[in-house]
């Protein structure tokens, strides 16, 4: 594992924002990858977890194995570096015309076109999925003034990114992010266009079995280091016997309420980081555990945004609850001064980052290290076998340690 000299600001990343009561369940489909958290497939990536999937012609075997897809449970959708994939793929059309995407993040920004393909992980297939594939340029109304970014330098060391948010969005949470282009001259398509199908989907929700949800199960880390660990991504909730959720889950309820006042709430549930309570999320795609707090030191010059505790390591005390105020949790989290490290390695647990009073909280992947973590999607119809057991509905999330 090479090991990358670099400024800790490079981990400063935003991370890409009716279930059936019948008992009995169809015969068991592979339902499990590898989990692997190391350096990425050029040695840049610290605190992330990838699969690998493969990406087919639609209706054919004619595939690509892609490795290094960042599973990240703070978005939805798929979305691929062009550089990094020799497929040919059909187009996603409006009248005639492909359809482009732009994502616009803190950094910059990326754009491409959008195309269908079988996209085939485990035993499961998501088959006509419509995925983005980003490239190097766009329009002036996708930048914004900000710099055209790679997708490894939204997410370092990652081929793809892989949305596992608990609810789909629909087409109208795309605007202005889809365009129209006719010979490289691309216009937004606005919000009076007739797709009924949304573009930008979970693609473990499209699954035949196995779609109502995924877990997340990693060992635990006690020191930071480059040596990659393996856990295992499960796709579904309650649907076989390898993928139940226990009585000792803790469960919280997420927000189903897509926008309020112009806010996003989906997914949300609240915690209180000792100062104040804000949304807050499991966020698999961030590489750090993000709050706000007035009692830890904060690092200074090019370590601004990262927490040095001093003394070092140093608990941080938080409590969860589902959107509603029901179902309270208290949680201790050890956060830990790498201020001093003169190089990064692939993996550091307890990173914390700074965020402002009154924002959010995200529990990103030093959070998953030791525990199993669920997401429950909203309205998948997946077979449940025992609607007893914790998390039947969605959308919502749970936890355990290991």
């Amino acid at each position: 594992m090479n090991t990358i000299i670099r400024p800790m600001l490079n981990l400063l990343l935003i991370s890409l924002v009716a279930c059936s009561n019948g008992r009995s369940v169809s015969t068991p489909t592979n339902n499990t990858v590898p989990l692997v958290v190391d350096a990425g497939y050029n040695g840049q990536a610290t605190n992330r977890a990838f699969i690998s999937i493969q990406i087919c012609q639609p209706g054919t075997n004619n595939c690509q194995t892609l490795d290094y897809v960042v599973v990240d449970t703070g978005s939805v959708g798929l979305n691929i570096d062009g550089s990094q994939l020799n497929l040919a793929l059909p187009s996603v059309d409006y009248s005639n015309n492909p359809i482009y995407r732009c994502a616009q993040y803190g950094s910059g920004y990326n754009f491409g076109p959008m195309q269908t393909a079988d996209i085939r992980i485990a035993g499961e297939v998501a088959a006509n999925f419509p995925i983005t594939i980003f490239q190097n340029s766009g329009p002036a109304s996708c930048s914004n003034g900000s710099p055209v970014v790679t997708l490894n330098d939204v997410v370092g060391g990652a081929k793809a990114i892989m949305g596992l948010g608990v609810i789909n969005p629909s087409n109208s949470l795309m605007y202005p992010g889809l365009y129209s282009c006719i010979n490289n001259n691309c216009n937004p398509l606005g919000t009076n266009i007739n797709i009924t199908t949304p573009l930008v989907r979970n693609v473990v929700s499209t699954f035949a079995t196995d779609n109502n949800g995924v877990i997340f199960n990693l060992p635990a880390v006690r020191a930071a280091t480059n040596t990659p660990i393996t856990g295992t991504l499960t796709f579904g909730i309650n649907t076989q016997a390898d993928n139940m959720a226990p009585q000792s889950a803790h469960t919280v309820k997420a927000n189903p309420v897509l926008f309020a006042n112009n806010v996003p709430l989906v997914g949300y549930f609240s915690a209180n980081n000792g100062a104040s309570t804000t949304p807050a999320i499991f966020d698999s795609g961030t590489p750090s555990v993000q709050f706000y707090s007035p009692n830890i030191t904060q690092c200074t010059g090019a370590f601004t945004g990262i927490y040095c505790p001093n003394p070092s390591p140093t608990n941080w005390t938080s409590t969860i609850s589902s959107y509603n105020g029901s179902e309270n949790f208290p949680i201790t989290m050890s956060i830990v001064d790498y201020s001093s490290l003169a190089t990064i390695p692939a993996i550091l647990p307890g990173l914390g980052q700074v965020q402002t009073a009154n924002s959010f909280t995200s529990y990103g992947l030093t959070f998953f290290y030791g525990k199993t973590i669920y997401a429950r999607f909203a309205n998948n119809p997946a077979n449940i076998i025992d609607p007893s057991l914790p998390l039947a509905t969605g959308p919502a999330w749970g936890f355990k340690d290991n």
